[in-house]
């Protein structure tokens, strides 16, 4: 039985990596467990001792399983063969985790592996569902401007994102109910000029006078904070008035259309 796991989310990946291997380890602890890596330099000894894993017999437990890694290296072309012939094997568990695709020669997994896992860099509501979760798992609500903060800070870097939420999760005292919002995070993260992020995003909710915004705006652009991140984390905010609710709704468009920038909407808001 082979199962399949690949794609660039590595943490993703990992996860289920994890799983899949706590899972066997539960249901045959008695099982024989090896992991393989076929890196450049090492595959031809690295495949001799793999097959004689492979066909080697346990007097515990005839089930057994491999992971492996860098199977696509060009190097090992007699593994396709010895691969082919261990699909339809329910004693020999073999698990190939990699970053890419399969190769050509490879390609056959995709149609012949039992299980198939690809694990794409995640974008847009997809990233943000992914913060939750795990937020969730950690005992930790986090409301929607807090979300879209974490997926503009961190994109689709989901093994930082995982350790910053972590390292958020401290903060939380057992049993405590509040989602935490943005500012909270903003005080306890380490993120480039955060308070001035906030700062800025307080003035335009509050409609301070323009000096302040111009001033905490400034600072974001000399930091190089990307004026759509800023922009997206405003109009997430729990407490915009209805009147600036329909401004921002009116400034999307205009993006979108063509007609402005987010540097500039970011301009016009602070001088209005």
């Amino acid at each position: 039985m082979i199962i399949l796991l690949y794609g660039s989310d590595s943490y993703r990946r990992q996860k289920e990596l994890n799983k899949i291997i706590q899972n066997f380890r539960d249901k045959h602890p008695a099982a024989a467990f090896e992991r393989f890596n076929f890196e450049e330099g090492n595959e031809k000894e690295e495949f001799l001792r793999f097959q004689e894993f492979a066909l080697s017999q346990s007097i515990f437990s005839p089930k057994k399983m491999a992971i492996l890694e860098n199977v696509w290296n060009p190097e090992i072309k007699e593994i396709k063969k010895f691969l082919k012939s261990q699909i339809a094997s329910e004693d020999l568990i073999i698990v190939i985790s990699e970053e890419k695709s399969p190769s050509a020669i490879f390609k056959f997994l995709l149609d012949e592996a039992r299980l198939i896992s690809e694990f794409v860099n995640l974008t847009s509501e997809k990233l943000r569902n992914f913060i939750k979760k795990e937020a969730e798992e950690r005992g930790m609500n986090l409301t929607q401007r807090a979300l879209n903060f974490l997926a503009q800070e961190f994109n689709s870097d989901t093994w930082a994102l995982v350790t910053e939420i972590e390292k958020l999760s401290l903060i939380i005292k057992e049993g405590e109910k509040t989602a935490v919002d943005l500012p909270r995070i903003l005080k306890i993260g380490d993120y480039q000029q955060a308070l001035n992020f906030f700062s800025f995003i307080n003035a335009i909710e509050r409609y301070e006078q323009m000096p302040g915004k111009i001033k905490a705006l400034e600072e974001l652009f000399f930091a190089r904070q990307e004026p759509v991140k800023i922009f997206n984390v405003l109009a997430a905010g729990r407490y915009l008035s209805p009147e600036l609710i329909r401004e921002l709704a009116d400034y999307d468009v205009a993006v979108k259309s063509g007609k402005m920038d987010y540097d500039e909407v970011l301009l016009d808001l602070a001088l209005s």
